[in-house]
């Protein structure tokens, strides 16, 4: 397995005491219709193990389900604080999409400035997403808006945009 082949899918963070129904509170939106998840990976011990679902259903941000061998409410709770991982393909559908939180370490270059800086870490409100850039030591937080991005070069690790004037000088 590469690590490179999954996106983080969200975390467990809650499983139910009567029915061992575990929670996973999703990190990325669902396409709709949503994938059909028949196995899920989690991080345990810095490493993806391989859980079946025996069921799978989405309730807004949240997906809920029942693991195979975890369906005891006291082995369903161990479960509880683990992040959670799927397979990339079930979210792209065999498109070249790329989900923002892999973003990290691309430059973004500007239609008219050119280089901006690298972009350190995302930032997640509930209203938009920001790209924290790093360039010569200082921080310029720039919203993700898709009218803003030109194109992404996944490969070279480059993030084209046609930024507002002044947005960097903020």
């Amino acid at each position: 397995m590469n690590r490179e082949d999954f996106i983080e899918f969200g975390k467990i963070t809650k499983a139910n005491r009567k029915t061992a129904e575990i929670t996973i509170v999703t990190e990325i939106p669902l396409p709709d219709p949503p994938p059909a998840l028949e196995i899920i990976f989690l991080e345990i011990d810095g490493g993806l193990v391989p859980f079946f679902l025996k069921e799978f259903d989405v309730r807004t941000n949240n997906t809920v389900g029942l693991v195979e061998d975890y369906d005891s409410p006291d082995k369903a709770q161990k479960l509880v604080g683990c992040r959670v991982f799927i397979k990339k393909e079930l979210l792209a559908a065999g498109k070249e999409e790329i989900f923002y939180r892999e973003m990290v370490g691309f430059m973004v270059i500007d239609k008219t400035l050119g280089e901006i800086g690298r972009i350190a870490e995302i930032f997640e409100t509930p209203h938009q997403i920001l790209l924290q850039v790093i360039k010569d030591d200082r921080e310029i937080l720039i919203p993700l808006v898709e009218e803003f991005i030109l194109r992404i070069n996944k490969r070279k690790k480059q993030l084209f945009m046609d930024l507002p004037e002044g947005l960097t000088e903020l």
